[in-house]
Formats: C-alpha cells, structure tokens, sequence
C-alpha cells in the first residue's frame, strides 16, 4: 500500500520534453516497464552526455535531471501517448532518432508517494486526486512520473519503499 508523502502545487515553466514516444493502450497488459525497459537499454537517459546544458534540472521541483514519463493526449478510444526520456530547455537540441514535445508553461500538483513497487503508480493518483480537488483544481492534459534517482532507485533499506514523484497539469 502506498501513501502520499507531500503534495504540492507546482508552476512547470515552458520545457521540452526528448526521449522515446510511443502510442499505447489501456487494453495492453502494463506496457510501461517493458518501454522504460526498452528506453534504459537504448540509453534514452544518456542521450545529452554531449550537451548537458539543453537539460533543464530546475524546471521540476527538487528532481535534477531525473528520467521522466509523460503521458497525455488520450484519444477517445483509450489510447495515449507516452514519453519516455528528459526535461530540456525549451528549444534545446534534440538528439538524432528521439522524439519530442514542447510544453507551455503550465500549474501542475505535485504528489511524493512513497510505497512499494508498483503500488506507487497504481495508487499515485487516488492519493493525489483529492488533495487536488480540495484545491478547486481539476486534472487537465497530462500527468508525469519523475524517477528521481536518490528517492526512486534506492530503496529503503528497512521495507524496500521508494518514493515517486508524480505530477499532473491542472487547471
């Protein structure tokens, strides 16, 4: 069981989002692991060794340079858009063979959930919802899980929880 650790309301500056998209289903079995599994060995999250300045730590709250997945543009029939990869600063480069997106500024909320894997994403955003309702707010276009590397990839020794970083644009 997952639990939400902070919640907070966010200003996202105008960014650019760089890595893998893929087009995915809610019909499918959980495709997420298998295409962040696929991102990680394509070595997505090294793609700007040569330009660290395009990446843009700042624009999410306390994340520096943490691989990220975007999901927005639901299409009537269920589907979604999905990007894997890195926040970069609007206009920055794009490696050669990824994809992007351009993000305006935007009011996201900002939720911690601390659990195991993988309650932190199936629980994130009943834990989140609420507190973004007794805000007045609503979810709008997108969500984004952010891995922070210090609170995701190295579990509590004690009960092997981690903690995620779970972002959705509201207004």
């Amino acid at each position: 069981m997952a639990e939400l650790m902070d919640f907070q309301s966010w200003e996202l500056p105008a960014c650019r989002l760089a890595g893998k998209e893929r087009i995915l289903s809610p019909f499918e079995a959980d495709p997420l692991p298998e295409f962040w599994e696929h991102c990680d060995k394509d070595g997505v999250f090294f793609a700007w060794e040569a330009d660290p300045n395009a990446l843009f730590p700042e624009a999410l709250c306390d994340a520096a340079d943490a691989p990220l997945c975007w999901c927005g543009n639901l299409q009537p029939d269920g589907t979604f858009h999905c990007l894997i990869g890195r926040m970069l600063h609007p206009g920055a480069n794009v490696p050669e063979g990824l994809d992007f997106r351009d993000l305006p500024a935007c009011k996201t909320v900002l939720g911690r959930i601390k659990g195991n894997v993988p309650d932190v994403f199936a629980e994130a955003m009943d834990l989140i919802l609420p507190e973004t309702e007794k805000l007045g707010l609503v979810p709008d276009t997108f969500s984004m899980e952010v891995r922070v590397p210090s609170r995701f990839s190295v579990p509590d020794p004690k009960d092997g929880s981690v903690i995620l970083d779970y972002y959705i644009q509201v207004r």
